[in-house]
């Protein structure tokens, strides 16, 4: 990379070199918490998974991978202004097209093994998943998945089909650097013409010429999200014939039933009970609803939970459940000596 990260000035740009360093150190958290992410996109997962790595690794994929290639373009255009459009190509097939090249053939291999190893197949087709696996995948996608068949080849014998079929070459995570490879090649006679229209566009001209770009990603958007939707959620009230939905509900908390909890949960673990709308369970739906609403009867929500709370494999600590189990012996003594 030449010194200069300003199009057009001699004098370098310390914030961009310092967004540089930011995007870069960052893939190691985003790509940390992919492994425990639960969303399937990923080669591998962790068998303890996160909602909250899925929310951190959402947000970051939103910008994070845009913003490199801001900066791709930021360089590209004082390197070729530098360079000239031939010999920026040919830096570019070196800088690029020899590490994408390398890395096919040194490393994605064994990432394409693992993955297949771990249950997720992802090529030109689409992704498949494990039938192990499709329960938890449900828990996002509703309706599941295509089957990934079982997978058992050891890595020698699955090496040769990795160059051989389509359905099991990938590029992986240098797909960022075949991308870029791509569009500079397609689009380096566009970017020549706009380096040398750059007086036109520092006249008297409209800023709404920054917009341009937008015109054909809408083309893009029409004649192809139909074809490819990618993953959609939408909202809905469950209300069918025999299918009850969970009404919210809301205690006091001077409510008899709210104290008598809280004071067990202290009795027993020497501190407070959290008390409220605890997010995000109090999204979430509960029987004590019901009974709130057709029976009127005062209810709360507390039991063991904590970091396996929601999880695909949920689950409880022991020391949890025992606990649980003395506040509400308390809960019950308590209410029932009053009666």
């Amino acid at each position: 990379m030449d010194d200069r990260s300003n199009p057009g000035s001699k004098t370098r740009r310390v914030d961009v070199d310092w967004l540089r360093v930011f995007a870069t150190y960052l893939l190691f958290p985003f790509h940390a918490a992919m492994v425990f992410n639960p969303a399937p996109f990923y080669h591998v997962r962790n068998a303890d998974l996160s909602i909250g790595m899925l929310a951190f690794a959402g947000f970051v994929s939103l910008w994070h991978m845009p913003l490199f290639f801001l900066l791709a373009g930021w360089s590209a255009a004082s390197s070729l202004e530098l360079r000239g459009p031939r010999a920026f190509l040919r830096e570019r097939l070196h800088r690029l097209g020899v590490p994408l090249v390398a890395g096919c053939v040194l490393l994605v291999p064994v990432i394409k093994y693992l993955e297949l190893r771990s249950g997720l197949d992802l090529n030109h087709t689409g992704l498949r998943v494990a039938a192990e696996h499709q329960d938890t995948i449900r828990l996002l996608i509703p309706g599941g998945l295509p089957v990934a068949p079982p997978f058992h080849a050891s890595f020698l014998g699955f090496l040769p089909t990795f160059f051989t079929q389509l359905d099991r070459f990938t590029w992986s995570h240098l797909w960022f650097v075949a991308y870029l490879l791509t569009f500079t090649i397609l689009y380096l006679p566009l970017f020549v013409r706009l380096l040398r229209s750059r007086e036109w566009f520092k006249g008297e001209r409209s800023p709404l010429w920054v917009y341009a770009p937008i015109l054909p990603l809408a083309v893009i958007q029409v004649t192809m999200r139909e074809r490819w939707p990618g993953l959609k959620t939408s909202l809905r009230i469950e209300k069918k014939e025999g299918h009850q939905s969970m009404p919210a509900f809301e205690v006091s908390p001077n409510a008899r039933i709210v104290r008598t909890i809280n004071s067990a949960y202290r009795a027993v673990r020497g501190e407070a009970q959290p008390t409220g709308a605890i997010l995000p369970p109090g999204f979430y739906g509960t029987d004590a609803g019901h009974f709130h609403a057709k029976l009127g009867m005062e209810g709360i929500v507390c039991g063991p939970g904590g970091r396996y709370n929601t999880m695909p494999d949920e689950r409880v600590d022991i020391i949890d459940y025992l606990d649980m189990i003395r506040i509400y012996m308390l809960c019950i003594l308590d209410i029932c000596e009053e009666a």
